[in-house]
């Protein structure tokens, strides 16, 4: 599947309904990186404008489906913090009540 508005945003899958799935988490994860980079989203097009581009009506000519994909954008999502530590700081996490608890770590990066 092809996200004509959103440039780069393609999808696949092996029946029509996996690959409208594909589709809807694409376009999610497009519209997650593109806030996160802090750029616009572009202006979606009507049916009337998508069925007026040559592309698009060559590639309804050709077999093509043309469906809507749905959007859930979170407004006000706080951002996440990352925070790294080093081995050392890994092992200095380790109690002596409970030495299989690394502290709070869990693994290379911790998300607050």
């Amino acid at each position: 599947m092809v996200i004509p508005d959103l440039p780069g945003c393609t999808s696949a899958g092996k029946t029509i309904d996996a690959a409208y799935r594909h589709a809807i988490e694409a376009v999610r994860l497009w519209v997650e990186d593109t806030l996160e980079d802090g750029e616009k989203l572009p202006r979606p097009r009507s049916l009337m404008e998508l069925a007026a581009d040559r592309e698009v009506r060559r590639a309804l000519a050709a077999g093509a489906a043309l469906i809507m994909v749905p959007v859930v954008i979170k407004v006000g999502r706080p951002k996440k913090k990352r925070r790294r530590y080093s081995l050392e700081q890994l092992l200095a996490g380790l109690t002596k009540e409970n030495e299989t608890d690394w502290g709070p770590p869990r693994g290379r990066e911790v998300i607050d």
